[in-house]
């Protein structure tokens, strides 16, 4: 009897928290320009290569009110023959996901 009562108080004790404090943990998975470029650069170097990649940076990151999500892109090279265009990554502000990878921009 007494492991139920301390049972159901745990769990209370869970569903309480989960109620009025979890949400706060993951309503930004990806808080602020400076970790949307780290995810960014990240995704881009597991996707096309760490030499397509570096010649890209510095990268920037700006913020789709709309959309709730991150768009992180490279910057044009001072000689501009990159073949492909710019790198992008779209992300998901709220959970980090990754919405889109391109190539082309």
């Amino acid at each position: 009897m007494r492991a139920v009562i301390v049972a159901l108080a745990l769990l209370n004790i869970v569903q309480f928290y989960c109620n009025n404090y979890s949400h706060r943990l993951f309503t930004e998975a990806i808080p602020n320009e400076e970790a949307a470029i780290a995810v960014g650069r990240a995704v881009l170097v597991a996707a096309y290569g760490e030499d397509m990649i570096v010649s890209q940076e510095p990268f920037s990151a700006r913020y789709d009110e709309r959309k709730k999500y991150w768009i992180v892109t490279g910057t044009w090279p001072d000689n501009k023959n990159l073949v492909g265009g710019l790198g992008a990554v779209y992300i998901r502000k709220s959970d980090g996901k990754v919405i889109k990878i391109s190539h082309g921009l």
